[in-house]
């Protein structure tokens, strides 16, 4: 149910030029596409987490068809995280509600599979400064680290 609502409040749309309008360019889609995602980047590295979550949320939006679409995504996630959105929390909440020993399976096995491919997420300070991850997932990521 949760993740129906989430779905609900952020639906996937394109962009339309306005009537009488041109339509933009592929090359100008990407150009402001790259333009955004930077003032994203920007904005969390600044610690400005709801402006930043603003900016990919507009991402998501206007470019739903392009594949750099899902670094936004991804971004907009972290930036719901970090900023305690209830939508992220109800989704939360969500997954909270499965059995433990499911969960605690499944997060083991997925553990062990991303250590296969990349074992530098074991690594906080790595984590830290490659993938610029904010302070309430790197807290996150610090509790995770203590239990394995």
């Amino acid at each position: 149910m949760a993740l129906q609502q989430l779905a609900a409040r952020y639906p996937v749309r394109g962009t339309a030029p306005a009537p009488g309008s041109e339509p933009e360019s592929t090359r100008e889609r990407i150009q402001r596409l790259q333009q955004l995602m930077s003032a994203g980047n920007a904005a969390s590295a600044d610690g400005e987490y709801a402006a930043a979550l603003a900016t990919f949320d507009s991402v998501v939006r206007m470019f739903p068809d392009f594949a750099t679409t899902e670094y936004a995504r991804l971004s907009r996630a972290l930036m719901l995280y970090q900023v305690g959105s209830s939508d992220a929390i109800r989704v939360s909440d969500a997954i909270l509600q499965l059995e433990d020993l499911e969960v605690a399976l499944r997060g083991y096995a997925e553990w062990e599979i991303a250590m296969e491919f990349n074992k530098s997420f074991s690594d906080r300070d790595w984590v830290y400064r490659t993938k610029h991850w904010p302070p309430r997932l790197m807290a996150a990521l610090d509790r995770f680290l203590t239990l394995t």
